[in-house]
Order: C-alpha cells, then structure tokens, then sequence
C-alpha cells in the first residue's frame, strides 16, 4: 500500500473515549501500510518453465504513522495536544482521521510507539510521535463523510508555547546545570508488539483487502525515558567531566513563565543515570547522557502545566 505524505491542508481527528478532537498537526503527517506477500513457487516436474512464483496474500503488517504537534497554554481542560501527550504516556489506543480536500483515510487502533520532544531555545515547544495502527483505509469521501464521536470545542485563541526557559538540576544537591546548555533532548519510547492475528480458518476466506487479516491486539513490554545535555565546558561547570552515576535525581523544565505562572513541561525523575563524555573540537562541550531508572507512574514523573 502506498505511503501518504500529506501537508497542512489536511484535517485530522483524533477520537478516543467517544470524543472527537481536532489535532492542530504540522508541518505535515505520513501514514502507511503494507501487507505480507508469502510466494508458492508454481515449478513442476513436467513443467520446469514456470519461473515466476504465485503471490498469497491474506494479512496486513502493522500500519504506521508520524506527526507533530504543539503545546499551547490552553485553558481546556482536554487539550488537542495533551489527549496526544496522555497516550504517549499510557499507550491506550485510538482511531485516527485524515480528512484531505477529497479523501477520508482511517488508521485502526493506534498505539503510540516514539515521542520525541521539540526543545530549542525561543521555538515553539512541541511533541513529534510515530506509532502504529491496527488497519489503514479509505473510509469516504471528505465533502459528505460523518466523523464519529462528539466533537471537543476547540480554543479558538490558543498561545503557543516557546521554550523561553530551561531549568536543570541533577543530584541530591540539586544542583543547577541550566548555563552554557548547547542543546537538550528528551525522548519516551514505548515497546510495542503486535500480537499474531492469522489462523487457517481466517486464511482460506481472505480474497482482497476488505477480508484480509490484520492485527487486533498488542502488548507494551517495556518502556524507556532518555536523553542527553549539552553544555559548553568552563571553569565552572567542570566538576562532572568524565564521570558517571547510576541513581540520581534529574529535573527538566522547559517552557515559559506568563504572567508570573511556568506554562510547559516538566520532567521530575527521582532516579536516573548518567554518563558525562567530553567531546574536542573547534569548542570544547560536555554531554550527560541520561535515562530515568524509576518505576513511579509517569503522569508523575512528566508533567504538562498548561
């Protein structure tokens, strides 16, 4: 099947729990799937001309999925974005709608996979996932089509978050390292695998994609919350070059302060490791690289002030 790349002019829906949300996405959204093509050889003992195989289709593979989006002080209490941030955090699933000027595409049951956060000093603070689904469809036709589920009201005037300030404080000291930051990373991956969904029974009965088989259920075995700092090196901040712990406390803060409030995220660790490697060349630079090592339920652990 072929990968859509599709631009801004789309509209896109997220419906979970009964409730449709209008996910503000950019700067574009691809989404894909393939089915698993298992050849016969057709070559016989009398016929040994026969070198093209027979092709046997009956399942689909996972779909798959990529967007971006943006996190915005919103008064809302189920933001567009935060319902994205709380499946990335949870893993629970949802159906997702691309409308685009003619077509309606479906993906089935996804899962968030990756979420990779966007922070770079006075840029829009955002939250780019990749997951993948259960089926991908054409289900309509744009100008007549009937989305399901109630629609959440959108914040018609929402204030997009930039990354205005970065607080960093690492040990039981809690000391700051938030001066001479080059660059920041923050990344959530969840483990996920599908469970086999073919049968003989089923396989007989499949003739095109409308029957086929596709994955119906999936399972999270294992998560990960990691990332790197990288800092200049100074007289000052030298006392970690080369050195490494295995539990330690780790905070991250970025987003901006309004009107005296911290809008943005906040990624509060009791325990993680790191390793500090100092890297040589026309500067001298320092990264930790980090992972959480506490099992405390990450609704805690990450945080969206919004």
């Amino acid at each position: 099947m072929a990968k859509y790349n599709i631009k801004q002019q789309a509209k896109v829906y997220l419906v979970h729990g009964g409730y449709r949300y209008t996910l503000e996405v950019g700067p574009e959204i691809t989404f894909s799937q393939t089915f698993t093509d298992k050849t016969n050889s057709v070559r016989t003992l009398h016929d040994q001309n026969n070198f093209f195989d027979r092709s046997n289709i009956k399942k689909g593979n996972p779909a798959n999925f990529t967007f971006e989006v943006f996190f915005s002080k919103d008064n809302f209490a189920q933001s567009s974005t935060k319902i994205v941030h709380d499946r990335l955090l949870d893993c629970a699933s949802f159906d997702l709608y691309i409308s685009t000027e003619q077509d309606v595409f479906k993906l089935e049951k996804c899962v968030i996979a990756n979420g990779t956060y966007g922070i770079e000093r006075s840029k829009p603070l955002s939250l780019k996932v990749t997951g993948t689904a259960s089926k991908l469809s054409k289900v309509g036709v744009a100008s007549s089509y009937s989305f399901p589920g109630t629609a959440v009201q959108v914040n018609a005037n929402l204030q997009h978050l930039r990354t205005g300030q970065v607080t960093l404080t690492l040990g039981t000291g809690n000391t700051d390292i938030s001066t001479e930051v080059v660059a920041l990373k923050v990344e959530l991956q969840n483990t996920v695998k599908w469970l086999q969904n073919m049968t003989v029974d089923a396989g007989i009965t499949v003739t095109e994609a409308s029957n086929a088989m596709f994955p119906q259920n999936y399972v999270v075995s294992k998560k990960s919350l990691a990332g790197s700092i990288t800092r200049y090196i100074c007289d000052t901040n030298s006392a970690q070059l080369q050195t490494f712990d295995t539990s330690t406390p780790l905070r991250v803060k970025v987003g901006e302060v309004i009107g005296s409030t911290f809008y943005g995220l906040d990624f509060n660790m009791p325990t993680c490791s790191f390793t500090n490697r100092t890297t040589v060349s026309d500067v001298f630079l320092q990264s930790y690289d980090w992972r959480n090592t506490s099992n405390q339920a990450l609704t805690t652990t990450i945080t969206y002030n919004k």
